[in-house]
This record gives structure tokens, sequence and C-alpha cells, in this order.
């Protein structure tokens, strides 16, 4: 997803193992062994840079600058406007698309498909950046009036009372640049 750029460059990037790449359209809803054949039929990979996005691995990252934590798998995110973990809304959205590829609509024009999935990816990362969807079960924690990281480093210590200590102010550093860490809008490959 980085697509020949170092790591480092992102202005998010605060040392090793602080950020990971997020697969929009998740790869556990890939597994499925009908996308496996519709993504190799259709020229679809998921490791693309349109379905893809950086976030904090580290959850005082995330706290900072009020985003999605990426940390393990997103069985315990959740898809507040459809009411379903996050794989599972994704994979719903992917049902959708199933049928109207067992319909022939995109044969005569692959390419299709593939501009379609991309626009899914950019639609679920509007649901992210705003918190309908979280990737973790402590999601909601880090969007807007939450209480962040509550001082705490691993997801398995929450739920927990106390907000972030901080007040969701680390001054976390850019390990290239010695610059703060600012917050912004999530990007599609980036």
């Amino acid at each position: 997803m980085v697509e020949g750029r170092e790591l480092s460059s992102h202005p998010w990037y605060a040392g090793l193992f602080s950020l990971a790449a997020h697969h929009l359209i998740c790869l556990e809803a890939l597994e499925n062994g009908r996308w496996a054949q519709f993504c190799v039929r259709f020229g679809y990979h998921p490791d693309r840079k349109q379905n893809g996005v950086f976030l904090p691995m580290k959850m005082a990252i995330a706290c900072e600058l009020h985003v999605a934590v990426h940390r393990g798998n997103h069985a315990e995110g959740y898809a507040f406007d459809v009411h379903l973990p996050y794989p599972k809304a994704v994979k719903q959205k992917l049902c959708e698309l199933e049928a109207r590829i067992e319909r022939g609509e995109f044969c005569a024009d692959p390419d299709a498909l593939v501009r379609k999935l991309d626009k899914l990816s950019a639609e679920i990362l509007e649901k992210v950046e705003r918190f309908l969807w979280t990737l973790t079960r402590d999601g909601l924690d880090y969007g807007p009036g939450g209480k962040g990281c509550s001082g705490l480093t691993s997801i398995r210590q929450k739920p927990s009372p106390i907000a972030c200590p901080r007040e969701r102010q680390h001054r976390i550093e850019h390990a290239v640049t010695g610059g703060l860490l600012k917050r912004r809008n999530l990007l599609i490959g980036e």
C-alpha cells in the first residue's frame, strides 16, 4: 500500500510498530472461496492502495490523533449502522455485489467490479473515520468525546472507567522529523 515509499515518510510514523496497514475490505471478508475466485477472475487484489489506510498500532497515538487503533483482527470491531461485527458488515456489502457478479453484470467490463470495490473501500473509510464502524471493541473510545486510551497499552486491559490521564495530549513525535504528530483526515492509501 505504500507503493515504494518508506513507511517512515508517513506523517504519523512514530517508530517501529507505530503504524499498520488496514485493509478496508478486510481479508476476513474475502476468505470465502467464491471471493478468491472473483478476485482472480476480475483482477482485484486486496493489497491495492485503494483498499488501504495506515492507522496507529499504539493506543496512545490513536488516542491523541482521534483515529481508530489497528490491533489484531477486526472481529470485535462493530458496524453500528448495520448492527454487525466489522467483518460481517463487509461480507454483507460483498454479498450484495456477489448477486450482481452472478448475473454477469461485470463480464463485459471487469474493471467495473474493481472500481465498485474501490468505491466500497472509500465508503468504509468514511465510516471508520466517523466511528460508525470500529475496528476494535474499544473503538469508540478514540472518537470525538471518547475517553481515549485510558492510560493503558493493551486493549485486553479495557474496558476501563477512567479517561486518558493526559487528556488525549501525549505529545508524540515523528520518529524521523521530530515534529509533533498532527491530526488529519484519513486518506485512502495513506
